[in-house]
């Protein structure tokens, strides 16, 4: 197997951006889908867009991108990563608005890719810190 390969397989961060692109393309497709086919205010299907992209993002984290689980028990792991998300998600929607606001709706599209690149790194420092990084000595769960 050669270092590239090797290094997709053992690095977190590049096993998250890869489950965060997949659910990045759950999240804008379903916004693209609800916005230009359904005719919903880009708001409500960016909200719709983020759930989406949330399960997609809980299955590959949880089962892939990170190697340790501080919590295993899903009932008390969930809400906690349900809550980091939510958080992300009200960044995303004033990232979303003041870009829309700023620039315009012609922009909606990159304003996306603008709060998406900035909320991937929130979630990603969140949850690493909050649920999927070892307790130091004398912590306890």
């Amino acid at each position: 197997m050669n270092s590239l390969a090797r290094l997709f397989q053992r690095t977190e961060i590049v096993r998250y951006i890869l489950a965060g692109s997949l659910a990045f393309g759950a999240d804008f497709a379903t916004l693209a889908a609800c916005t230009e086919l359904l005719g919903l205010h880009y708001l409500w299907s960016n909200a719709i867009g983020f759930s989406v992209g949330l399960c997609v993002s809980y299955v590959l984290n949880t089962q892939w991108v990170f190697s340790y689980r501080r919590i295993e028990t899903v009932k008390i792991e969930f809400p906690i990563f349900l809550t980091i998300v939510v958080l992300g998600l009200a960044l995303s929607e004033l990232l979303m608005f003041t870009l829309v606001t700023t620039f315009g709706e012609e922009y909606l599209y990159w304003s996306k890719i603008a709060s998406s690149v900035i909320v991937l790194v929130y979630n990603f420092l969140a949850k690493k810190i909050v649920l999927f990084h070892p307790l130091t000595s004398g912590e306890e769960t």
